[in-house]
């Protein structure tokens, strides 16, 4: 009983030590901040523009100015009737997809365009 509480807390503590503040919403405020300091499945919401399409249908280029990072959009997470193009601001939410190989992504859960 003692061993699973000591697991227990040492867990916590190990938790609580490795979070960090990154922007108002305790998400990353840029894209820099999201590729130096973001964790996988950290969930993000940022505002910028998607640049161009990759290899395939759902996979894009996003940037606020500060870097640019892929963005998986799947069919259904697009709002009926929206189009955008590279000078239409929007706004993404979603998950941070972080890979030791290969190619980190946000995979997008609700996409907005802003003024």
């Amino acid at each position: 009983m003692k061993s699973l509480f000591l697991a227990t807390a040492l867990t916590l503590a190990c938790t609580a030590a490795s979070a960090q503040y990154l922007g108002p919403n305790g998400a990353p405020a840029t894209v820099k901040q999201l590729l130096d300091q973001a964790y996988d499945h950290d969930h993000v919401v940022l505002q910028g523009h998607i640049t161009s399409r990759v290899a395939y249908d759902d996979l894009y280029q996003f940037t606020d100015g500060s870097a640019t990072v892929l963005v998986k959009i799947d069919h259904k997470h697009w709002p009926l009737g929206l189009k955008i193009d590279d000078k239409t601001r929007v706004e993404i939410a979603g998950k941070y997809d972080r890979e030791i190989l290969g190619y980190s992504k946000i995979k997008v859960l609700s996409i907005r365009a802003v003024n």
